[in-house]
């Protein structure tokens, strides 16, 4: 799985793939970084069952499913797969005695500290605003993380992206906190609080 936004990757070792054992791998991985608004899959069995789609009706989340014989409509989730499966074959190939648990580890650490092409910033600087840390750490330049938010300032009214209501694409809401340079905290009207990154609000007009 990989967040659309940040693109930090996750990845489960899977013993099984049933519905269940599904929403229990998801349910992992949403506790530590919440639930999101919009999931997308494709449309496999236990993806397009009553169980799951019970299981995300529960936490209020949208299910969108890429075309049959389509994969890559759901293309972010599609490359990481590419990626995956490739660099990993070759680590396997250059090291055949490496352990596979290890490969993938190796592997997730430098995906999610390495800038990506299309944000040109880690995933962990993202979503978390610091890096994973790693071995490497002591030889890797400090990011500077003092909050310098850019283009929004504390009680400003602004206008955030709706990614859960078919008819409203965006929302007024109040900004009540930052977290980060990217991140800010808005409150709407209804006293509902959200984390939203900076490129999915934009300043209302007077």
């Amino acid at each position: 799985m990989i967040d659309s936004r940040s693109k930090y990757p996750f990845v489960v070792k899977m013993t099984k793939t049933t519905a269940f054992a599904t929403t229990k791998a998801l349910e992992n991985i949403f506790s530590l970084v919440s639930y999101p608004d919009v999931l997308v899959s494709d449309n496999g069995p236990q993806l397009t069952s009553a169980e799951f789609k019970s299981y995300l009706d529960s936490h209020n989340i949208i299910h969108k499913f890429s075309p049959p014989y389509h994969p890559s409509s759901n293309g972010i989730a599609e490359r990481f797969v590419g990626i995956f499966k490739a660099s990993i074959k070759k680590m396997l190939q250059t090291d055949p005695k490496v352990n596979i648990n290890v490969a993938v580890h190796q592997f997730l650490e430098d995906y999610r500290n390495i800038p990506h092409t299309t944000t040109g910033i880690a995933p962990s600087i993202m979503l978390f605003n610091r890096y994973s840390t790693n071995s490497v750490d002591a030889y890797r330049p400090k990011y500077d993380t003092v909050i310098r938010p850019t283009k929004f300032s504390i009680n400003e009214i602004v206008y955030r992206r709706c990614f859960n209501e078919k008819k409203r694409k965006w929302k007024a809401s109040t900004i009540t906190g930052v977290q980060g340079n990217y991140i800010y905290v808005c409150r709407d009207n209804d006293e509902t609080t959200i984390r939203v990154h900076e490129t999915d609000l934009k300043k209302k007009l007077q």
